[in-house]
């Protein structure tokens, strides 16, 4: 009998990534996200843990609307629009939840680390 394809789970895909940066030998990405210190920090959106890449990358658009000075409208720019089309009602408003908590935090991260840096 063929065995069903099962889904990767958070932990082999945080494995897999771990070992294309070994192989590739690229670790500025994850420098980089060290350096920010989102990286001890677990989100769950859509009921799924957002890597550390991806929380990476949320954390730069966020730096690219801070920096164009976009504040209202921000959570519509972050959310995917295919998956939230895809989405029940009451998943949506999970979503949009999980969505904002994230804007928040790296929200405030980002802050932090510019108070941090004008300081030094």
């Amino acid at each position: 009998m063929a065995r069903a394809k099962r889904a990767v789970s958070s932990y082999k895909q945080f494995v897999n990534e771990a070992k294309q940066r070994l192989v590739a030998n690229d670790y500025r990405e994850l420098c980089e996200i060290n350096r920010v210190g989102i990286n001890n920090k677990a989100y769950l959106v859509n009921s799924r843990i957002v890597s550390g890449e991806e929380l990476y990358g949320y954390y730069k658009k966020i730096v690219e609307l801070m920096f164009a000075g976009i504040e209202y409208g921000a959570l519509g720019r972050l959310i995917d629009e295919e998956l939230y089309a895809s989405l029940t009602d009451a998943e949506r408003e999970r979503y949009v939840l999980a969505i904002s908590r994230l804007y928040r935090d790296l929200k405030e991260e980002y802050i932090k680390q510019s108070q941090k840096s004008l300081l030094n």
